[in-house]
């Protein structure tokens, strides 16, 4: 695993993560007026006063002269770099582009793994924590309808069918997201620890809370808006008529992405909010996994795979995958790591671990920069 570099400086991390942590200064007003500032050092040390209202302006000017919200943003920082966690602003390549259009997108993330999320078409499936065979179908469906396309999986790490879409599609190697309403550090469930360890291999942990902070309630809808709003398009699969599930559907309609949801039995009521949102067409219907491939016009992987696979061997390999790499090379004359990685779809961990295995056998090189030749 690779630790992340962005054009974020320290001295810009540490004054915005003092001016979040401003009590009583909104989302949308911090993002109105870092645009307004750029810099937000110069925010920090000449703040609009005059533009916060009179009940809040003198807590928040207290707060301005006050060192400690400068020493707990280096104590973070400090934390996230122990622990290889990135901290990212906007203006950041890594950060996802989608997210940047909606008004209260998130100051700046925390964000850990081997994922760039604008490098993919984005989808966010959720749904109940009490999923049904029913759910679970779906969504193993879902996952094998998916598994050739260039797309990356979005949810929560909840229980349910976050869980079960995370599992089904990590199964068939596409790539996940998973956008946390705790830190990074304190992974909620505690019992999802090994799936948020397997999306890390190719994947990547979001969260907009500091590394250690707990899960508590108000961060889940706040963590919904970020599931909704770096994703092209939100998949319900069984949802009660309230609940997270719901709430990631508003505001998924609210920033203008395509909402869909599974139909369910009228008498189940964990299929009363997926056909609420049917009937009052605030979704439409999805019955066919495979239907989302055309009405998002997503794109295969690597369509020509299949003439590295059905070329004949031309060296003695244990495996088919290793087959794939060496006529990949072939065919390629020299290819980078990150393009074997895309074009074959093998597993990251498995395809550092072939190519090792090849190069020790003397069936590849491996030269400056992980490019490989024959």
């Amino acid at each position: 695993m690779f630790y992340l570099s962005f054009k974020m400086t320290e001295e810009h991390k540490t004054y915005l993560i003092a001016l979040s942590n401003i009590k009583g200064l909104s989302n949308r007003t911090l993002n109105e007026l870092i645009k307004e500032y750029k810099n937000p050092k110069n925010l920090f040390n000449n703040f609009p006063i005059e533009k916060i209202s009179a009940v809040k302006k003198k807590k928040i000017e207290y707060q301005l002269k006050s060192r400690e919200n400068i020493l707990y943003a280096n104590n973070i920082i400090r934390i996230a770099n122990e622990h290889k966690i990135s901290i990212i602003g906007k203006d950041d390549d890594m950060y996802p582009s989608l997210l940047k259009e909606c008004e209260d997108h998130p100051v700046y993330l925390f964000v850990k793994g081997n994922l760039n999320p604008n490098k993919k078409t984005l989808i966010s499936v959720v749904g109940t924590r009490d999923v049904s065979s029913y759910g679970t179908d779906f969504c193993k469906e879902l996952a094998s309808s998916l598994k050739d396309y260039d797309i990356g999986i979005v949810s929560g790490l909840a229980y349910g069918v976050d869980f079960e879409i995370h599992k089904r599609t990590l199964d068939l190697n596409i790539s996940n997201v998973g956008v946390l309403g705790s830190g990074i550090k304190n992974i909620y469930p505690s019992a999802h620890q090994k799936i948020s360890n397997r999306i890390l291999e190719n994947g990547l942990l979001i969260s907009e809370n500091t590394p250690y902070a707990p899960p508590v309630s108000y961060n889940f809808p706040k963590r919904n808006r970020i599931i909704a709003g770096m994703t092209k398009a939100t998949i319900i699969i069984e949802s009660p008529l309230k609940g997270g599930s719901m709430i990631t559907a508003k505001l998924a309609n609210d920033y203008n992405r395509d909402v869909y949801a599974v139909p369910g039995n009228y008498l189940n009521g964990k299929s009363k909010g997926c056909n609420d949102l049917i009937k009052n067409h605030q979704a439409y219907l999805l019955d066919d996994p495979s239907e989302i491939i055309e009405t998002l016009e997503l794109k295969k992987i690597n369509p020509n795979i299949e003439k590295y696979s059905s070329n004949e061997y031309k060296a003695s390999f244990d495996s088919k995958e290793e087959n794939i790499i060496y006529n990949l090379i072939l065919d390629e004359k020299e290819v980078s790591f990150d393009k074997i990685l895309q074009l074959t779809n093998i597993h990251f961990s498995a395809l550092n671990e072939l190519l090792l295995k090849m190069e020790l056998n003397s069936s590849i090189k491996q030269f400056p920069g992980k490019i490989y030749t024959l």
